[in-house]
């Protein structure tokens, strides 16, 4: 029997830390590009890749 399963933000597996951003990209991402291309984009932005942020 299957049981349908709710996620919720407090899930320890989706925990994250008190006062952390995250940053959703409003257009699809080529993932195949490697993290060099994906850091390029994120910098474009503005943002600096290393700064704690999540971006997704």
């Amino acid at each position: 029997m299957l049981k349908k399963r709710i996620c919720s933000v407090s899930s320890e597996r989706f925990a994250l830390p008190a006062g952390v951003k995250v940053f959703l990209a409003s257009h699809p991402i080529d993932f195949r590009k490697g993290p060099d291309s994906l850091l390029s984009l994120v910098r474009d932005a503005g943002s600096d890749p290393f700064n704690g942020s999540l971006y997704v």
